[in-house]
């Protein structure tokens, strides 16, 4: 859950992503945040670099909807 998360935490999380790219791979990331969260979210995120990896992230305000996701299968 990182509904409270910083914009200094949000770099760290940039960093490790970069940094482990070759072990994340083409992996998925699931981020939950609480209900109307989703919002101040992306306006941290896009104060930063984008992350270049082959790793797909997605932000989630339900659990079980980021459990799902997670779950498929992609081709």
């Amino acid at each position: 859950d990182f509904s409270a998360v910083s914009l200094g935490d949000i770099q760290k999380i940039r960093t490790f992503h970069l940094k482990n790219e070759r072990k994340i791979g083409s992996g998925k990331s699931a981020i939950v945040l609480r209900p109307g969260f989703s919002v101040k979210w992306d306006r941290l995120w896009s104060q930063g670099e984008k992350i270049q990896t082959r790793n797909k992230t997605r932000v989630f305000e339900r659990h079980d909807d980021a459990m799902s996701w997670l779950s498929l299968f992609d081709r």
